[in-house]
């Protein structure tokens, strides 16, 4: 009998085991294919956090009426942390963060503006290695400071204005877009 697996061309000719009746070769294939995919549940549960989209309802980024939230503890977590660390947040409508502390947007994580929207920070951004800052047919407005670039800042159809430095060591695309400093530099390490 010619085997149709290049991989495993013998699993046909295994002979059973004696006493057990059973192909140990199979056997083996079935587990490593369990494990395979129980790591791949696991690691698919553990790379994905909450995603947030702006409901219009408080323009007050810390307000919880501002948010809907799935994919998580979102009890927990009703709006968006400072540090976003596997989250992706969705601005659809106006929206303010009003704290002191910077946002950072870790690896695996994006904020996304759009749809006109417009995001003022009162203090800093940062985009760490893997974060993603997109701005398509919106605007953003980043409060004073130096604002660190080390992932992806891709605007389309946007206006960007950042009161104090903008370093940018990852990757800064734009399109139809502006990015206006106000008291500081654009420093480029990195590609734009």
């Amino acid at each position: 009998m010619r085997s149709l697996c290049p991989v495993l061309p013998c699993i046909e000719a295994m002979p059973a085991t004696k006493g057990k009746g059973r192909n140990i070769l199979l056997e083996n294939v079935l587990l490593f294919s369990f494990w395979i995919a129980f790591f791949s549940l696991a690691g698919s549960l553990c790379l994905h956090g909450q995603t947030y989209e702006t409901t219009g309802a408080s323009i007050n980024w810390e307000d919880p009426a501002a948010w809907s939230c799935s994919g998580g503890p979102c009890g927990n977590n009703p709006f968006p942390g400072r540090d976003l660390q596997n989250d992706d947040v969705f601005i659809r409508h106006n929206i303010n963060y009003y704290s002191n502390n910077p946002i950072t947007i870790r690896n695996n994580s994006s904020i996304d503006i759009s749809q006109g929207a417009r995001l003022n920070l009162a203090s800093n951004l940062n985009i760490s290695n893997g974060g993603v800052l997109a701005v398509n047919g919106g605007s953003i407005r980043i409060g004073p400071g130096i604002m660190n670039n080390d992932g992806l800042a891709s605007f389309s159809d946007a206006f960007v204005q950042k009161d104090g430095n903008y370093i940018n060591n990852g990757s800064t695309t734009l399109a139809n877009a502006c990015i206006e400093i106000l008291d500081g530099n654009f420093n480029n390490n990195g590609s734009l």
